[in-house]
C-alpha cells in the first residue's frame, strides 16, 4: 500500500455517506473481524455502514462488537457511495451479491491473496501480508483513527484466524 492509495482511500472515505462492507461467501474470522472493525470505525465517523455478505455470520464470531449488524442477502438492493470488498481475490469469490458498478459509485478491494483481480476502482493487494486484518491495521493508523478496544479486539480476530 502506498501513501497516494492510502491518501485515496482516506479521501473516499470521508466524502462516503453511505459504505457497505462485504467479504467472500462462508466468510471466515478475517473478512468479519476486518469488516467489523470499519463497521465501528465508521459508526464513530457517523457515516451509515451496511456489512452484508452472502451467506450468514458464523457464530463462532457473534462475539465480536457489533456483529448483530451483519447481514446476509442474496442480492443487495440500493446504491452506495462506497463499497469496499474485503479479502475477495475476484468478484466472483463475493457470491454475485452486488453489481458493483452500478450500485456503488467507487470500489475499494483490500485483500492479500496473490493472483487478485484487481477489479476495484482502488486495489488495496499485498500478497506479502498474513491477513486483511494486518493491512486493516496499517490503514488505520495511517488514516489516524482511533483503536478502540471494540476495533482492536476485530482486527485481532481478523489476524489470528488468518496466521
Amino acid at each position: 500500500m502506498t501513501d497516494p492509495e492510502l491518501g485515496q482511500l482516506g479521501s473516499l472515505i470521508k466524502k462516503s455517506k453511505k459504505i457497505l462492507l462485504t467479504t467472500h461467501i462462508n466468510p471466515d474470522g478475517d473478512g468479519i473481524g476486518s469488516g467489523l472493525a470499519l463497521v465501528n470505525e465508521f459508526l464513530k465517523m457517523g457515516k451509515k455502514v451496511d456489512f452484508i455478505n452472502r451467506d450468514p455470520l458464523p457464530e463462532i464470531y457473534a462475539f465480536l462488537p457489533n456483529s448483530g449488524r451483519v447481514k446476509h442477502a442474496k442480492k443487495i438492493k440500493g446504491n452506495y457511495d462506497l463499497a469496499i470488498i474485503l479479502e475477495c481475490p475476484d468478484l466472483s469469490r463475493n457470491g454475485g451479491i452486488i453489481d458493483f458498478v452500478k450500485q456503488a459509485r467507487y470500489s475499494v478491494n483490500i485483500d492479500h491473496h496473490l493472483g487478485n483481480s484487481m477489479y476495484g476502482d482502488l486495489n488495496m493487494v499485498d500478497p506479502k501480508a498474513a491477513a486483511v486484518g494486518m493491512q486493516l491495521y496499517k490503514i488505520i493508523k495511517h488514516l489516524k483513527y482511533e483503536i478502540t478496544p471494540e476495533v482492536a479486539t476485530c482486527l485481532y480476530t481478523a489476524i489470528i484466524t488468518d496466521t
